[in-house]
């Protein structure tokens, strides 16, 4: 597990370039810039929610992962 992203109200963090868990426990969204290339996520993959329907679809080194107020996200590479 590697944290990439936390603050008072949110953590998100990889599990190796498999997979990304976002959660927010506060009452307003929240979007989270991450560095992909220190995260060491892949490029042109979708990333699948399992949560939602919501699809991540990586092309740059920085990329905004948008976290729902009281959710969660868990994006898994396809």
């Amino acid at each position: 597990m590697n944290v990439i992203s936390y603050s008072d109200c949110h953590i998100l963090f990889t599990r190796e370039h498999v997979g990304i868990v976002g959660i927010n426990k506060c009452g307003s969204g929240r979007d989270v810039w991450v560095d992909t290339n220190a995260a060491g996520l892949w490029w042109y993959r979708n990333y699948d929610d399992t949560l939602s329907n919501d699809v991540q679809y990586i092309t740059s080194q920085w990329h905004n992962f948008y976290l729902p107020a009281r959710g969660s996200r868990m994006w898994v590479m396809k």
